[in-house]
């Protein structure tokens, strides 16, 4: 699956997939700037980010560069202007050398580096004095590109006979065959007025139902039947041991792939379910394992519980605002001091000489690891037990 959006450029009814990057939430309507093999382009986002299959992408899949700004827009409008001005300079040219061609669209591009001229004409026209003409009328890339009456329609669009905007320039992708044999098989009038589009040609229309008259076609009995027999012959062949089968085997399959459908939805579940229940456990685990040691406990041993030296661990927590050093020994500010967080131990130690000596220890009670543990956890550290599970 790949995340998209879908564009649609001036003057065609094709959406065309661009990719929209991390940072961007572009909704449907919004004017976006995206990289075109000409270069980039102000188009229309008319479906916001989704996900659709990899076949349904021709890579390489092009960038959108941004949402249109205030700008943006404004040059487009700045854009919009020069055409109506370059169509009449185009035309007048057009005229002046003779040339049989009618002029149907003029396009800037987004940056200005070049302009597209469209036309129709009956047959091939040489326009390479127009071009050199035009260059160096406008200073720029000209280009001009002969298009069909089909073409020029969904470029203008306009109002269909049923009263709806024309099928090419709203929704189409591309244009299908369409015959009079069509027309013919919907028991249609043959007059080009009722059957033919805005272009003059057939309406792109008589081909959205001719399958169903097609299959109805097979169906129906043929003109003169006696629609007794024909019927009946109809439901024996329905009825028929292999149609029967057919039509089972058709809907356990259908069943079968539901089934696999809301398993795999359950697995999917069941597995996001198991890696919250595992993200659960460590908390606990290192918890169960505070609570059960109810004992003091040097500092030594809890900074083992993190892979760490009591050396590190003191001066972190001096680093905190938690503890000082006063001598050789380890005292918590007064802020701390009655929270029940240590408790101090005397041991004796013998000198060089044998003679006795007193040294004062600090413990941390159960209640203090597990601010420890907290505190630790605010800034990313957590115990061996956490990072092992």
């Amino acid at each position: 699956m790949q995340k998209v959006i879908g564009v649609k450029f001036r003057g065609g009814g094709k959406t065309y997939y661009f990719d929209p990057l991390e940072n961007m939430d572009i909704q449907e309507n919004d004017k976006v700037i995206v990289e075109t093999a000409q270069g980039y382009e102000l188009t229309t986002c008319v479906m916001g980010t989704h996900e659709v299959d990899d076949d349904k992408i021709v890579p390489p899949l092009k960038p959108v560069i941004r949402i249109a700004t205030a700008e943006d827009l404004k040059q487009d409008a700045e854009n919009r202007a020069k055409e109506k001005e370059a169509f009449d300079i185009c035309s007048k040219k057009i005229e002046e050398h003779g040339l049989d061609m009618n002029l149907t669209v003029v396009e800037y591009s987004f940056n200005g580096s070049k302009i597209t001229f469209y036309f129709t004409a009956d047959g091939r026209v040489d326009f390479r004095d127009l071009v050199k003409d035009l260059a160096s009328v406008f200073r720029t890339r000209i280009e001009l590109r002969q298009i069909g009456v089909r073409d020029v329609a969904r470029m203008l669009g306009g109002l269909g006979c049923c009263g709806r905007p024309i099928c090419c320039a709203s929704f189409l992708n591309e244009f299908q065959p369409v015959s009079i044999k069509m027309a013919k098989e919907q028991n249609l009038a043959l007059s080009p007025t009722k059957i033919s589009g805005v272009c003059g040609r057939l309406m792109c229309c008589l081909q959205y139902e001719q399958e169903c008259y097609e299959c109805t076609r097979r169906l129906m009995p043929r003109v003169g039947k006696r629609c007794r027999e024909y019927f009946l012959e109809i439901e024996k062949k329905w009825n028929s041991p292999e149609a029967v089968l057919a039509r089972a085997l058709l809907i356990a399959n259908h069943q079968l792939q539901l089934t696999k459908g809301e398993n795999t939805k359950l697995l999917e579940e069941n597995t996001a379910q198991s890696e919250k229940i595992k993200g659960m456990l460590p908390k606990a685990s290192y918890y169960d394992y505070v609570l059960s040691a109810e004992g003091l406990m040097p500092i030594s041993t809890i900074a083992k519980d993190y892979g760490k030296s009591a050396r590190w661990l003191n001066k972190w927590l001096h680093e905190q605002g938690i503890q000082y050093k006063q001598g050789q020994v380890w005292l918590l500010y007064q802020k701390y001091a009655d929270m029940g967080y240590v408790k101090s131990k005397t041991y004796t130690v013998s000198d060089e000489n044998g003679n006795p000596n007193a040294k004062l220890h600090t413990c941390w009670t159960q209640k203090g690891r597990l601010m420890i543990y907290e505190l630790l956890k605010e800034h990313g550290i957590l115990p061996l037990i956490e990072c092992n599970e």
